[in-house]
């Protein structure tokens, strides 16, 4: 009878661990299991004041549009706190559209930003546990103040910058919460290291690491990066999907092209 007893609480006791690592599995996949190194406070050490001005191509079915990109990082103070502006100017025939944040010197964790393109305005603040502001589209105003568990990165070329300065290695992988404004709402992303690749730059060969970021709720939601080796890490190469308020999805090929304003509109005059 014993016997009988402890077979039965052994096979209850397997039956649950069974069914919670099958729920696990189910609801977040086998990533989640993996022990993820941890994002390393001090990313933003190797991180400069500079300009970058490179060119964006968008794929649109059968067509392809260029855009000419400025990026600028500075010092500044936020309520007298130390921290990075990083700004982006972009460059159309469809016009002109801005993005301006400014995140955490140390933790590269966004303080506030400004957006303005030419379907979506934003102003928001990131206090503690919340995320602040409005944000305006053809829709009409939005009034966010959003609750969080927890931190989340800024999207877009904030995004680019953090990724960018993560200690990559070949088997490095990570999860990151970000807040997208596009969709208005925080996406869960898985990070991970898929290799290395070789990108040509005009003459020049780059040795880089492939970045995958991918989200846990939307398949095609998926971030390809190239990373640069070495000492002065950057984003070499991206290719990723934007998406359009009407939800229309555009997938985007971008190489850092580094040229002036003028050579850019008198090689794309005719477009």
């Amino acid at each position: 009878m014993g016997n009988l007893t402890r077979s039965k609480l052994q096979t209850l006791r397997y039956f649950v661990i069974s069914l919670v690592s099958l729920l696990l599995f189910t609801k977040y996949g086998i990533g989640e299991i993996i022990k993820i190194p941890p994002i390393p406070k001090n990313i933003s050490k190797k991180i400069k004041p500079s300009v970058t001005n490179y060119e964006v191509t968008y794929h649109l079915e059968n067509r392809s549009f260029k855009a000419y990109n400025t990026r600028e990082i500075s010092q500044t103070q936020i309520d007298g706190q130390d921290a990075w502006n990083v700004s982006k100017k972009s460059e159309g025939s469809w016009g002109t559209s801005f993005y301006l944040y400014d995140l955490d010197l140390i933790t590269l964790l966004p303080i506030r930003c400004e957006i303005a393109t030419t379907s979506k305005m934003a102003t928001l603040e990131y206090k503690g546990n919340k995320i602040q502001g409005t944000i305006t589209g053809r829709e009409g105003e939005i009034v966010l103040d959003l609750k969080l568990e927890s931190p989340v990165l800024a999207d877009d070329v904030a995004l680019d910058l953090f990724v960018a300065n993560l200690p990559l290695t070949p088997e490095y992988e990570a999860k990151l919460q970000v807040f997208d404004i596009q969709r208005e709402e925080v996406t869960q992303v898985s990070l991970k290291v898929v290799g290395s690749e070789n990108i040509t730059i005009g003459s020049d060969i780059i040795e880089t690491f492939k970045v995958k970021l991918k989200s846990l709720t939307n398949d095609k939601d998926i971030n390809i990066y190239n990373i640069s080796k070495g000492e002065t890490a950057k984003v070499i190469a991206k290719k990723h999907v934007y998406l359009l308020s009407n939800g229309t999805q555009i997938p985007i090929i971008q190489k850092m092209t580094y040229k002036t304003i003028d050579d850019y509109w008198n090689e794309n005059r005719t477009q």
